[in-house]
């Protein structure tokens, strides 16, 4: 400390009186003007921060609009690819048909009904996908339809094979259909087609119901046992299709 104050009395000596003056106010000066600089990098730095923030901000209200902009597109490509399926839905000579909104499903696991958007229903109007039957309409009002699904037990199906070999009538048993009625002399084997034969007059003939899943004797029964998997998927479908007789 003490060599350090010596050094500068004999550096002082060899100064001006104003570089006297000077050299001894210079830390001084640089003390007081050190929280001012302090402040000074600390407002351009808060600046910068809330620049960077903002720019962040903006960034992500982006990617949110282009994430939901992305989502809209999907959903209006999986609409239209459902919308073109359904074209290919065969055409029933004196039946109208009409695209329908799905708007919900009810909470069982096989979601036996179905809320649609729809003008102009009627009850037991016929519903499909444009894999098979899904079912009628059971309520409606000016602008929606209950369906009940075939796999609701409420619904019996006419049914027969592609050939029209067959006369049975199908049942949901809560997971797919019981066919009843086959005779045990029926030649019906595993994975064939059965349709809508058109007996009763509510469903239209040649609708795709089920594929035959399992073919059983019935002991001392002279009818055999078979079950059958419906071909509609309607969980997930948001548009189906409705069949009027005018």
């Amino acid at each position: 400390m003490a060599v350090a104050v010596i050094t500068s009395l004999l550096a002082v000596q060899w100064l001006q009186p104003g570089q006297y003056v000077m050299l001894w106010s210079a830390p001084v000066l640089d003390a007081l003007q050190q929280p001012a600089r302090w402040f000074e990098e600390a407002r351009l730095w808060l600046g910068k921060k809330q620049h960077l923030q903002q720019q962040n901000r903006q960034l992500r209200q982006k990617l949110a609009q282009q994430a939901s902009l992305y989502q809209q597109v999907k959903s209006l490509q999986e609409d239209n690819r459902q919308l073109r399926q359904l074209l290919h839905v065969r055409q029933l000579h004196g039946y109208q048909w009409q695209a329908a909104r799905v708007l919900g499903y009810s909470p069982d696991a096989k979601n036996r009904r179905l809320l649609l958007r729809i003008e102009g229903t009627r009850a037991d109007d016929v519903v499909v996908s444009d894999e098979g039957l899904v079912g009628l309409v059971a309520h409606q009002t000016a602008e929606y339809a209950v369906v009940r699904t075939i796999l609701d037990a409420s619904l019996a199906v006419p049914l027969t094979t592609e050939d029209g070999r067959l006369i049975a009538l199908g049942r949901s048993n809560g997971l797919e259909l019981r066919v009843d009625f086959v005779a045990a002399t029926s030649s019906l084997e595993v994975g064939d087609i059965l349709q809508t034969s058109g007996a009763g007059g509510i469903y239209p003939p040649g609708i795709k119901v089920a594929r035959v899943r399992q073919v059983e004797p019935r002991k001392g029964s002279p009818f055999l046992m078979v079950t059958a998997t419906p071909l509609a998927h309607w969980q997930g479908k948001r548009w189906l299709a409705v069949a009027r007789n005018p």
